[in-house]
């Protein structure tokens, strides 16, 4: 039965679980993109990741069922047929509403139906080595994650998200080729055969599960875990953006830490399991709260470094969890139940996750932060290992190995000892944080310049690159009009007023003209010097030149300039 053609088994699952779980985790970049596009809220955009990760894991009874009636390779082989159509129709869309259905509910269900079989059939070909051969596969989710990420920022800003889910069909096509590997194990039917006739295909949902107070336990702390698991795949990006100031290319970057802490840990994982069998439960809880806590210190994160500490920490810390989860369900409840077992498991992840993220993007909405959202998730998650504590009392003559182990106490009620401080922390987490970094603001106001005088207007004579490229990542304002000349239009810009209301409707300026813009009018500089802002002015002022305070360097201390006439190189002062 050990190894192998199951080691090919393994290779597929690898990286079936690689391409599914690297789109999965590039939706914090997608939603990013999609916010800006659309201009939606995050509890309604957030949906789109919501339903992408809780389908994944929802369709788990679907999935089982249809398994029990033909085979792990026909089931992944259907599911990326399916996930590849998805794809292809969501690049057609039109509104976040589209996306919700194509991507979210359609693509969702596809990866729903891929990922139950990966575990499955890797179990089925082996038993010493169950563990390490599980891990081993589920780590492929890491490893996708930590590559997929940075191409599809690069794909998102280069090409847009229209190609970007073009692209994505194509690359989830080679799970349906990756299926056909996913052959059964010879031995394992024979035995069934042998021993119970002709197998009956299992009910779609095995009811009498739902009154064992062990799995009842165990879908409970699933439920909470699950809630929160998704959260930082698909707020980070946005997170880091908004709210430190970090570039786009960076926010990717921390996806990529969790995918390759993920790898690493679902491998570590694995082989604990396996070296620590009679632990491994304990192993379990340890991973659970170590989760939790590194959840809740991206919520305390002040910094991009800080963040990307706490990615690498949750990544390995959830993938060691992922890569026992259906170890321990075969421990507690039998190898036999496994596909029935987890594929109800599943089905708590998925509801909980669909869930789970738009509440996050809600609460980011309504505080107009992610922190609080980390915080009280994070909380939320850790209270899992409190909770999974009660099967060992449930179960314990069932429990291989460790059921006459007590588990620690200290695991039992540490949650209950950080939640008063942290549910008392998470409304006034800014009053603990150092303040957060401005972006930068940048007005670039040029004269006389046409319409076809850019190069994003589609006129080619006359290149201008940086501009073009500040156009495509911005917002262009295609019906925003200004004044005709030069003086009357940075009166404007400056005071917010129609320059009737400052007197500078008429002319441009002269040099030695004795009027200018009146030194009673507050202008925009002075408003960004009460925000914390210092100002910086280079080139053409033409606002007046008969008075000294007239000038920026003087008026109201607000530049400090060199230069004559109409133009200006100024320095903060």
């Amino acid at each position: 039965m050990e190894g192998g053609y199951g080691w090919v088994v393994v290779f597929a699952t690898f990286l079936i679980n690689a391409i599914v779980q690297g789109v999965v985790a590039s939706c914090g970049i997608l939603l990013n993109v999609l916010l800006d596009q659309f201009k939606e809220g995050k509890a309604i955009t957030g949906w789109i990741p919501s339903l992408l990760g809780g389908l994944l894991l929802a369709v788990g009874p679907f999935s089982s069922y249809l398994i029990s009636r033909s085979s792990c390779r026909s089931v992944t082989v259907l599911g990326g047929f399916i996930a590849v159509i998805g794809c292809l129709i969501s690049s057609l869309a039109t509104s976040v509403r589209f996306l919700i259905f194509s991507y979210g509910i359609v693509t969702g269900f596809g990866f729903g139906l891929l990922y139950l079989p990966q575990t499955i059939i890797v179990a089925e070909w082996f038993k010493e080595t169950r563990s390490t051969a599980t891990g081993i596969g589920l780590s492929g989710a890491g490893f996708g994650a930590f590559i997929i990420p940075p191409i599809s920022q690069y794909i998102l800003k280069e090409y847009g998200w229209s190609q970007y889910f073009v692209l994505s069909s194509v690359l989830v096509s080679g799970c349906c080729g990756l299926g056909l590997l996913l052959r059964p194990n010879p031995e394992i039917n024979a035995l069934m055969e042998k021993s119970a006739g002709i197998p009956q295909p299992a009910p779609l949902i095995a009811s009498h599960f739902l009154r064992d107070p062990a799995f009842i336990i165990y879908c409970v702390s699933t439920g909470l875990f699950s809630g929160s698991y998704r959260i930082p795949f698909s707020f980070l990006p946005d997170y880091a953006v908004r709210q430190l100031s970090s570039s786009k290319d960076q926010a990717a970057y921390l996806l990529s830490y969790l995918g390759i802490a993920s790898f690493l840990g679902r491998l570590l994982g694995g082989v604990v399991g396996d070296r620590q069998r009679h632990r491994r439960f304990l192993v379990f809880l340890i991973l659970i709260v170590l989760s939790g806590v590194s959840v809740v210190a991206m919520g305390f994160a002040d910094s991009y470094t800080t963040l990307a500490v706490c990615s690498l920490g949750y990544g390995a810390a959830s993938g060691g969890r992922v890569a026992l989860n259906s170890i321990i369900l075969a421990d507690i409840f039998g190898l036999p139940a496994l596909t029935q077992t987890f594929g109800l498991v599943c089905l708590v992840q998925g509801i909980s996750i669909f869930f789970g993220t738009p509440v996050a993007g809600w609460l980011a909405d309504l505080f107009g932060d992610y922190r609080t959202s980390f915080i009280l998730f994070g909380t939320g998650m850790m209270c899992c290992s409190s909770v999974l504590t009660m099967i060992p009392v449930a179960r314990r003559s069932t429990i291989s190995g460790y059921g006459e182990r007590k588990v620690s106490w200290i695991l039992r009620i540490l949650p209950c000892l950080v939640i008063p401080f942290l549910l008392g922390g998470a409304p006034t987490v800014k009053s603990l944080q150092t303040p957060v970094l401005k972006p930068n603001i940048i007005f670039i106001f040029a004269d006389d310049m046409g319409w076809n005088d850019v190069g994003f207007h589609g006129y080619n004579e006359i290149r201008t690159p940086n501009i073009d490229r500040l156009a495509s990542e911005g917002v262009i304002l295609n019906g925003y009009y200004t004044q005709y000349m030069c003086t009357p239009s940075r009166s404007a810009l400056m005071t917010g007023k129609y320059p009737i209301r400052t007197g500078l409707q008429h002319y441009v300026l002269r040099i030695a003209e004795p009027r200018g813009l009146p030194l009673t009018e507050k202008i925009m500089p002075q408003y960004l010097d009460e925000a914390g802002y210092k100002s910086h002015m280079i080139g053409k002022w033409h606002l007046g030149y008969s008075q000294k305070q007239m000038t920026p360097s003087e008026y109201v201390c607000l530049f400090m300039c060199f230069t004559d006439q109409r133009y200006w190189n100024s320095l903060t002062k």
